[in-house]
């Protein structure tokens, strides 16, 4: 039983990591670069997680995550190849945000899909300039993409802006 939990732990680590990139970019239309540290985690459910993934949206970086967990399915772990993603999360994630790029929080919640979830938790975002000065920023308790049964896209929310709190 944890020998074949483990499997995914001897995966070259480069291959596993383009995977990845691409099931998310496939899965959820999200650009991700993982980060150096690409390492896989058995308990409480099959997962692997990374330090300092890049968030790109239309080519331009837009967050910097301090923590992601790509949660996978526990079937078909001999198979590299079929490896499917779960969901994500993203911890400690700082958006820079401008008003060139801000739709990128619609067209994640048009691109979820298939019961997939996508969580950001303890993030902060900034609101940028075309100078890149801080207009205002935000503390993103949680925001959760999911899909729900009869197609129903859904938004969850907790967070601050100048102090006030704000679900949504």
């Amino acid at each position: 039983f944890i020998s074949y939990f483990s499997i995914p732990a001897f995966y070259d680590k480069n291959k596993l990591r383009a995977e990845i990139e691409n099931q998310i970019f496939s899965q959820y239309n999200l650009e991700v670069k993982l980060g150096s540290s690409l390492k896989y985690g058995l308990l409480p459910k099959p997962h692997f997680y990374s330090e300092n993934t890049i968030i790109s949206y239309n080519s331009y970086e837009i967050a910097k995550s301090n923590n992601l967990k790509v949660s996978i399915f526990s079937n078909n772990l001999f198979s590299f190849s079929n490896l499917k993603i779960k969901n994500l999360r993203f911890r400690k994630t700082d958006f820079k945000i401008d008003s060139t790029n801000i739709k990128f929080f619609t067209d994640q919640l048009k691109n979820i899909k298939n019961k997939k979830r996508l969580s950001f938790l303890n993030s902060k975002l900034f609101f940028i300039d075309q100078n890149d000065n801080v207009i205002f920023f935000s503390d993103i308790k949680n925001l959760n993409f999911s899909f729900e049964e009869n197609s129903l896209k859904k938004l969850e929310s907790k967070i601050k802006i100048f102090n006030i709190p704000i679900n949504i």
